[in-house]
């Protein structure tokens, strides 16, 4: 199964947090973007040099900025637009702290997150 096909299950089983997901999503490139100083200092990408992560987080707010609600409607439109290429680096990171803050409160979803990504 390639990404977009694995975030087309998350979209199909859990389209009520796909919202919460997107939010995340934007919160993460936004603190990014706002703090580049402080996140180039501390940066610690391994493989990834800060300019290309922050690259994707300028991308992913593009992609929010442009799609808006039809990312959450449009299943093709998410899953295309946020896990095809390199943005699906950024965003299954995304993914995985969204799932840390909903481990507890809906186990199905973490698990789900855990397994597909």
């Amino acid at each position: 199964m390639t990404n977009v096909d694995k975030a087309g299950i998350l979209h199909s089983w859990f389209p009520d947090e796909i919202p919460m997901i997107i939010d995340t999503i934007q919160g993460i490139s936004e603190s990014i973007v706002k703090n580049q100083a402080q996140e180039r200092q501390t940066w610690t990408g391994g493989l990834l040099n800060f300019d290309f992560w922050l690259q994707l987080a300028k991308n992913a707010q593009t992609i929010i900025s442009r799609y808006q609600k039809k990312l959450v409607t449009n299943r093709r439109l998410f899953t295309d637009q946020f896990f095809d290429g390199y943005q699906t680096i950024f965003t299954v990171h995304c993914l995985a702290e969204y799932a840390k803050l909903k481990r507890l409160e809906n186990r199905e979803l973490y698990l789900t997150i855990e397994l597909l990504f």
